[in-house]
């Protein structure tokens, strides 16, 4: 008898030590290394739910470190849009999606964008158990 539980259906009683990992391990990169933080928020992000983001990379072709200029990230209802300036802070916007039309877009600080996406995902952890692993790679620093 194994104790693996059922990757189909939803852990019961997801505690919220996973979200505050994963929002400090991201907050940390923040602090004084915005181009860190983003980069390892498309690393999470593609690890854990690799069919709902698109990144692109700046650089050029034959770089071996190519940064991640735009990430957008789409939730059922709602999409975030994650951008590189020219001085290389991020900035985000996050719109609210219904029926496949966006109602409202807004731009946000960085903390509060990974704020949303860590809730989006702690949300998503809760359903799946690929996305519960990758998150729980990532927070462990993996």
């Amino acid at each position: 008898m194994t104790d693996n539980p059922d990757p189909n259906q939803p852990v019961a009683g997801a505690d919220d030590s996973l979200q505050i990992a994963v929002l400090g391990h991201l907050l940390r990169n923040e602090r004084g290394q915005t181009a860190a933080a983003l980069d390892a928020l498309a690393a999470l992000l593609q690890a854990a739910i690799p069919e709902r983001i698109k990144i692109a990379r700046g650089g050029y072709i034959w770089n071996k470190v190519r940064p991640v200029d735009q990430l957008n990230i789409n939730f059922d209802d709602s999409a975030i849009e994650i951008k590189r300036s020219k001085s290389g802070a991020p900035t985000a916007v996050v719109s609210k999606i219904v029926g496949g039309i966006t109602l409202k877009s807004s731009k946000v600080s960085m903390e509060e964008c990974i704020r949303a996406v860590v809730d989006r995902l702690t949300k998503m952890e809760a359903e799946s158990a690929a996305t519960r692993i990758a998150l729980r790679k990532f927070a462990e620093g993996r």
